[in-house]
């Protein structure tokens, strides 16, 4: 399974419209979540210029954002979902039900941040005959086997992790971008720089339209 985010959305929204179904609007508050503040992130970096000349960014973009799979919660169905960076060599696949998220991530590019440790495991349990392993494949509801990796320290490149809540969600793809250098720090805008992005965008929309 491979659709669109949006095109999954769409019909998940009328196949929910009339239903009464226990979760569904916290269903429905996560999807936008993903779709609207995660998919931001995940386009760090990307120009909107690019972003606009290529028409909508959810099927256009190379940043893209897909449903690979399903998973049930509160009776509710809902999406196994797939960010793509492709330019980063970055991919990003997680699934929430209510309670907490996993995430896997794949990338070329070693991901560090000495903030990870404050928002998931990192290392493997201790002792797993006490606590348990919070990356077992049981708790990876609908991932695709072979999206499911050990802890981050064993791979920086290729991990999973269990993360609590959608804020720290949100704080652990921030700090992925931020590794691999999509999200720089805040510069101001001066006449020049300004002027320079104008005319690159310009550059971009005259390649196209000669591509055509």
């Amino acid at each position: 399974m491979r659709e669109p985010l949006q095109i999954w959305f769409d019909k998940w929204t009328d196949e929910y419209a009339n239903s009464l179904a226990y979760f569904r609007d916290k269903a429905n508050e996560q999807i936008m979540f993903v779709r609207n503040e995660l998919a931001a992130l995940v386009w760090a970096g990307v120009p909107y210029s690019k972003l606009e000349s290529e028409g909508d960014p959810r099927s256009d973009c190379k940043v893209s954002a897909y449903v690979i799979g399903e998973h049930r919660s509160k009776s509710v169905r809902l999406p196994i979902y797939l960010f793509e960076r492709t330019d980063l060599g970055l991919q990003f696949v997680m699934r929430g039900n209510g309670r907490d998220w996993r995430l896997s991530v794949t990338s070329e590019r070693t991901i560090e941040s000495d903030l990870f440790p404050c928002l998931f495991f990192t290392t493997p349990p201790i002792e797993p005959e006490y606590t348990g392993n919070e990356l077992a494949e049981c708790y990876f509801d609908g991932f695709p086997p072979d999206r499911i990796f050990g802890y981050h320290s064993e791979n920086p490149r290729q991990w999973s992790a269990c993360i609590l809540n959608q804020q720290a969600l949100w704080t652990v793809v921030f700090l992925c971008m931020r590794s691999v250098g999509a999200i720089q720090p805040q510069v101001w805008i001066t006449r020049e720089s300004h002027q320079r992005a104008l005319d690159e965008a310009k550059s971009h929309r005259m390649a196209l339209d000669e591509a055509k």
